[in-house]
């Protein structure tokens, strides 16, 4: 390795060590929440298998369905909620987050709970009913009072 090759190297490897600790403090830098796809309908089943990380308090799935809709699932320390994931201002996709979730488009947020805490959204994220079965989790779109957040629970229908 030439001199140049070498300043080079060492000059990206440090600048690399002096990002880390300012990404690692900011909530948008978390790792990227993964999809699951789903046939469309009412009833959606998300295996637990495919998504260790809805076994863990905070962890977090996007779900597509065939059908257009795009949801949140999410494990709290009761269970799991489900939750639309467009912004009741303007229907924009939200990101999920840690502690919640954050609309892209006009700054939006809402807690993990689906509560707006901030921005124009002028209702809560819209929350579906969900339960797990064996090695599964049920989210049902036909729910009632599919609008108003729920206390997720963890046997049963929330």
């Amino acid at each position: 390795m030439d001199r140049r090759a070498f300043l080079q190297k060492t000059t990206r490897d440090a600048a690399s060590l002096l990002l880390v600790p300012v990404c690692a403090s900011l909530t948008s830098c978390t790792l990227p929440v993964r999809s699951h796809r789903t046939h469309g309908g009412p009833r959606m089943e998300i295996p637990l298998a495919r998504y260790p990380e809805l076994e863990e308090e905070g962890g977090v799935v996007k779900i597509l369905s065939a059908d257009g809709g795009v949801f949140f699932l999410r494990r709290t320390a009761s269970g799991h909620v489900c939750h639309s994931a467009l912004c009741t201002h303007q229907s924009c996709v939200v990101e999920a987050f840690p502690r919640g979730y954050e609309c892209p488009c006009h700054g939006s947020t809402y807690d993990a709970a689906g509560r707006n805490t901030g921005g124009p959204a002028p209702r809560p994220l819209p929350a579906y009913p969900s339960w797990r079965e064996g090695d599964v989790v049920i989210v049902d779109l036909r729910g009632e009072d599919a609008t108003t957040p729920r206390e997720p629970t963890q046997g049963g229908k929330s």
